[in-house]
């Protein structure tokens, strides 16, 4: 029976990440699309919709906010750098193709283990190590490397840095296994 379940719940996640991509792939043709509105609006807009979509399910769920003794400094870094990712993104997503800016959106997991070693000094294997630079080399060939001398895609991959210190308390506070809401925004949620 637990087979089952883990069967149901696999192909459950997989099409909640193939409904994600699409989705996400949709909002960058719309901001593509949406012509001379300034991308500092077009990123406003976003925000409201995602901000509305969470709340109502905080409320629906009744789900405590916390916001952890200690956490509010990182918590304020979090939330600059989040907005300076969600602006970077739209931005790249106005002045370069939506395929290159999408390429470099899809790379925050890659500067997340990049930048762990470089932030907060966390050791990278061999394995997780080739398979950033794999990534980035494979981004570059499909950005094409004329591309990489323009303006815009630097501002796609300063998108994608996050703080990782606030990512590192909020794990610590799931280990309670009470329902529970920390507010750390992120350029991820939709």
């Amino acid at each position: 029976m637990e087979e089952i379940q883990g069967t149901r719940n696999l192909k459950k996640g997989i099409a909640s990440l193939i409904f994600s991509s699409f989705s996400f792939a949709l909002m960058a043709m719309f901001v593509h699309l949406a012509g001379d509105i300034p991308f500092v609006q077009k990123a406003f807009f976003r925000n409201i919709v995602a901000f509305f979509v969470a709340l109502s399910v905080i409320l629906k769920n009744q789900t405590k906010i916390v916001v952890p003794k200690g956490s509010f400094k990182y918590l304020i870094t979090r939330c600059i750098a989040g907005a300076v990712g969600v602006f970077g993104n739209f931005y790249a997503l106005d002045r370069i193709p939506i395929a290159d800016a999408t390429i470099l959106n899809k790379m925050a997991p890659f500067f997340t283990v990049l930048f762990s070693l470089i932030i907060i000094g966390e050791k990278v294997k061999l394995l997780p190590f080739m398979c950033v630079a794999g990534a980035f080399v494979g981004a570059i060939f499909v950005i094409k490397p004329s591309a990489i001398a323009t303006a815009g895609p630097t501002t796609g991959i300063i998108s994608n840095i996050q703080v990782i210190k606030p990512n590192k308390n909020a794990c610590e506070l799931c280990n309670n296994n009470k329902p529970i809401v920390v507010i750390m925004p992120t350029k991820s949620i939709a």
